[in-house]
């Protein structure tokens, strides 16, 4: 009797991934299903992912074709979670099985469905295999995101789709604030990460799991420091004198650079001897950024031309020059030997470059252009800024805009917006040789203030335009034509 009971709760059943030749998209791809047999009688479960016929291989634990001709970009990944579908069918069967209790093919597609308890790790380490078997993401992201992952795992070791809410989400900040010590800018980029890998398994049918609805990021703007044009000079001074180890001063050299050049790291390392083209005298880094392949053009000033042997026609510039993260070290222990009292990093030379710029009063186009933003509106401003331009607006590096020409220009009615005033009005204070906190004193604001106003993050209120003409020695009817 017992064993016609047991028998009556066992009912043989299977699974299988297959595929449904029958059932192909408008693409022609076919569906991949989960097939639940149990009595002879077939029964599917779509899995919501199509490939091409010609891609299927079926062959142990690989589906699709992972190499060779038809091979999917993200087969690796597709096969990681057809296992995984098939090993939790299994769990589910056995698990039935081991209970000596019936299982029907709605109770196994009920526990089927729910992917809330997969885990998550498992599949992020998936996904960065697929991106980085698919070409499109470069080395540095791959190593950027795998570092992210790393961090995340130093939270918590195990990390299931389940786990995944708002709570989580804000202890994970609070490790990574009072554990880790990181900024806000920084806790930003690993919740990004995070988040980038939570769209992924739902784009992928994964999971319906998103905390972030009831999470926001933040973002602290302009919170990266640069350098001014005197100190940039303290630090060329210290490069000069050659007191620093020899390894200190390489690093002095490659960041000094960039603030003269207003290169990435990983253009400056990149930069060819044959990218920097002689036009009549005037050298000129002609190429195209490594981040956006946005071409740019930047005039070599002579600080930078005296940093490199421009009798060389070809070959790296920087051939020895160590990784991102040893030289950001390196530049904060320069820079701890200096009266710089700031947090910086490779790429506040740039930010520097761009700043140094901007209030020698070379137009933001033209600093747009020799930085190579990836800026749609700026496109066709791009298209029209030529390189002779660009040589003679660099030279306000050196020359600067006296006040006589400022006036002169606000005369002939040249100021057509209120970036043009700002702009003007940048070069006006930096050529009566005004600070910007004198300038905020004068106006009442605070310095922070009054620099959100330059940066163009505040806007410039016909009153303290008023105020700052009175300073500067401007009628300001001029400034409207």
């Amino acid at each position: 009797v017992c064993l016609q009971n047991l028998n009556a709760m066992f009912i043989p059943t299977s699974i299988k991934i297959a595929i449904l030749k029958s059932h192909p998209n408008k693409e022609g791809d076919v569906p991949i299903i989960l097939r639940f047999t149990q009595n002879r009688k077939p029964k599917n479960i779509r899995l919501k992912k199509y490939i091409p016929l010609s891609s299927w291989i079926d062959k142990g634990s690989k589906f699709v074709k992972e190499r060779g001709n038809n091979a999917l970009p993200n087969a690796r990944q597709i096969n990681y979670f057809l296992n995984q579908i098939l090993q939790k069918g299994e769990r589910i069967i056995l698990q039935a099985e081991s209970e000596n209790s019936s299982l029907t093919f709605e109770q196994f597609k009920e526990q089927m469905i729910s992917t809330k308890d997969q885990d998550f790790l498992k599949f992020c380490e998936a996904e960065l295999i697929r991106r980085k078997d698919s070409g499109k993401f470069s080395s540095e992201t791959i190593r950027n995101h795998k570092s992210k992952l790393n961090k995340l795992k130093g939270f918590r070791r195990n990390i299931s789709f389940n786990d995944l809410t708002p709570t989580f989400l804000n202890e994970y900040e609070s490790f990574m604030r009072n554990e880790k010590g990181n900024s806000t800018n920084t806790i930003f980029t690993a919740m990004k990460f995070l988040r980038t890998m939570v769209n992924a398994a739902i784009n992928q049918n994964c999971t319906d799991v998103y905390p972030f609805k009831h999470y926001k990021l933040k973002f602290e703007k302009n919170t990266r420091d640069r350098l001014y044009i005197n100190e940039v000079e303290l630090l060329q001074k210290l490069y000069d004198s050659e007191v620093l180890s020899k390894k200190l001063q390489s690093v002095l050299k490659y960041f000094l650079f960039v603030c003269y050049t207003g290169l990435s790291w990983k253009d400056l390392c990149n930069l060819d001897y044959a990218e920097i083209k002689d036009l009549n005298g005037v050298y000129v880094i002609n190429k195209k950024r490594h981040k956006t392949k946005m071409e740019f053009s930047v005039p070599l000033l002579q600080e930078a031309k005296d940093l490199i042997d421009l009798t060389k026609k070809s070959g790296k510039v920087f051939p020895d020059i160590i990784t991102n993260q040893k030289a950001n070290l390196y530049i904060k222990e320069v820079i701890s030997q200096t009266s710089i009292g700031k947090s910086i990093s490779f790429h506040c030379g740039r930010h520097t470059f761009g700043t140094v710029s901007l209030n020698k009063g070379i137009p933001r186009e033209v600093v747009q252009k020799m930085l190579g933003h990836e800026t749609p509106e700026m496109t066709d401003i791009y298209s029209k800024v030529m390189d002779s331009y660009i040589i003679t607006e660099m030279n306000k590096w050196k020359n600067g805009i006296n006040s006589n020409d400022f006036k002169l220009n606000l005369s002939e009615g040249t100021l057509k917006s209120c970036k043009d005033i700002r702009r003007f009005l940048i070069s006006s204070r930096i050529a009566n040789g005004y600070t910007e906190s004198a300038i905020a004193e004068k106006l009442g604001l605070s310095e922070q203030d009054y620099k959100k106003i330059e940066m163009g993050d505040a806007q410039l209120g016909i009153g303290y335009l008023i105020e700052m003409s009175k300073v500067l020695d401007f009628k300001i009817g001029e400034c409207f034509g």
